[in-house]
Formats: C-alpha cells, structure tokens, sequence
C-alpha cells in the first residue's frame, strides 16, 4: 500500500523523499520551544550628529519563558530616519543575532544579557542649500556658493554589541519584551557626492551656474548606537516549568 506521501514495504513505512521536510516540521514542532512576532524600535547614533532612528520588523526567540539559560534572538528590520541639519533621509536595513543568557526567570518574567552581532546595510541621502561664501577675494566683488548639494552614502557594516532584555510573560502564549542595546559600529561602503555651484560677480550683477560636478569614493566610517526595542511574542511550547 502506497501513497504521494508514504509508501509501506517489508522495511515498514517509508516517507517519499521530497515530503521528508514536511513530515520533519510536522513531528519536530510539538516539541521545540519558539517565540515570533513583530517589534518597534528607536536608535540613536552618532554617524551624524543628532540623528534618531525609528523602525520595526520580525523578531524570533528561542526560550522567551523557558527554565533555561540561553536564548538565541533574532531582530530583522528596517530603519528610518530624517537628520536635524539637513533636508535627507537615512535608511538602515537590519539582521541582527542576539545571544542571551538568563540572570533572572521565573514564571513571569525573564531577565537575559548577552552580546550581539549583525549584519546592516546604510543608504544616506542628504540634500540642503548651503549659503555660507566659499570664497572671497580681497576687494569683496566675487563669491561663490553651492546652490544645491547632495551626499549620498551606501554601506554594509557587522555591528557588535551588548544587549539586555526583560521579558514579561502573559499568559500562556504571550511576552511583552523590552531590550536596551549598545553597539559599535564599522561600515564600509561608497560615498558620492553631487553638487551645483553658482559663481556671482557683484560688480556687474552677472551670475553663472557651472555644471554638477560629481565624485565617487570608497570609504569607511565608525561610530556608536544606542536603541530601545518592544516587542510582542506569541509563544510555541514556550512555557516556564518549575522544577520538581
């Protein structure tokens, strides 16, 4: 007797190779403990000066209420951000892998710490009219001023840091989780720089508008982020047993 899915020979019943994946879930997933769900972020960092970013995404956890030490946490997101001194944005791509280990559990909450590494890619495009002379000769009759000017930055960097979360447990499916972090940045990517500049001779009221002038380079940029994270879990076989 056979089936698509199985097949029963003198060996007993045997599961058709491309449905061992299903079977696998089917089977393994009664028992193993996960927490999924969504998150809300805000991150500070001094790439630029002043700079706030807000964000969400997935978040999974591994032991969000179990009786055990460690909890592997996984934050995939995106970020967004509109710097203070200029007309721009900021937008960070996040993975980030969070290795927890408990100082405090017990039914209704769980206390972890542990450090962290990611992966995050920047794109930066900034935009602003700069009003400031660039030069002056020494009579005051010539002046010149970029009219509009634009920066973009493309970047992957490997966030390391530390992380310390508190998870509250609701119920019997449900944690509410906050996590502070600190991380240290290093991001190498490419900077292109884009700009009109306007040369004006005061004397005779004439002015001129050169073409943009635009370059290209490879550079690499540290610096630090802190960020506040809340986020709601639903728990699969995730429950705190107390010992016997």
């Amino acid at each position: 007797m056979s089936s698509k899915w199985s097949s029963f020979d003198r060996n007993g019943w045997q599961v058709s190779p491309e449905y061992a994946p299903v079977f696998f879930l089917l089977f393994t997933g009664s028992s193993y403990a996960l927490g999924i769900g969504g998150y809300a972020s805000v991150t500070y960092h001094n790439h630029y000066p002043g700079n706030v970013l807000l964000g969400g995404g997935f978040v999974l956890d591994t032991a969000c209420a179990l009786d055990k030490k460690f909890n592997y946490r996984l934050n995939a997101g995106i970020d967004t951000s509109y710097p203070k001194e200029h007309k721009g944005i900021i937008t960070r791509i996040r993975l980030d892998n969070i290795f927890g280990f408990s100082v405090f559990r017990n039914t209704g909450a769980r206390i972890w710490i542990g450090p962290s590494l990611g992966l995050h890619y920047f794109y930066t495009r900034i935009s602003y009219l700069n009003n400031k002379s660039i030069f002056n000769n020494n009579t005051g009759s010539f002046f010149a001023t970029d009219v509009n000017y634009r920066l973009y930055y493309r970047a992957f960097g490997a966030p390391l840091g530390v992380s310390l979360g508190f998870n509250f447990n609701i119920g019997d499916n449900v944690t509410l989780s906050c996590e502070l972090a600190g991380r240290l940045n290093i991001f190498v990517g490419q900077k292109s720089l884009q700009y009109y500049r306007l040369y004006s001779i005061t004397v005779s009221g004439n002015s001129i508008i050169l073409p943009m002038e635009k370059y290209n380079r490879f550079f690499g940029k540290g610096g630090l982020d802190a960020s506040c994270t809340v986020s709601f879990l639903y728990r699969i076989n995730d429950r705190f047993v107390k010992p016997s």
